[in-house]
């Protein structure tokens, strides 16, 4: 999934705010997480300065509120990766 990941794909979940672009383009992907988490690193010494974290609850709540398509993906099954949407 990372490897196919862009911003610009991202972009077509939230044009407005990047980090619910990116958690709607995971989440699209892995709708079975419980929450993101999200840590941000000092450029200058690289140690964790900010922490957040969006519940699957809040994501749920998001994509209403706001009327984001997502895709359904029944046939999901962790175990084999032909399931996957990349």
């Amino acid at each position: 999934m990372e490897k196919n990941y862009t911003s610009e794909k991202a972009k077509n979940y939230d044009k407005y705010i990047g980090f619910m672009a990116d958690v709607l383009y995971i989440y699209d992907r892995m709708s079975f997480i419980d929450g993101i988490k999200d840590v941000y690193f000092s450029k200058k010494d690289n140690i964790p300065y900010a922490e957040g974290y969006i519940s699957k609850e809040e994501i749920d709540n998001y994509i209403k509120k706001f009327n984001i398509s997502m895709h359904q993906n029944h046939n999901f099954k962790l175990n084999d990766a032909r399931t996957w949407k990349l």
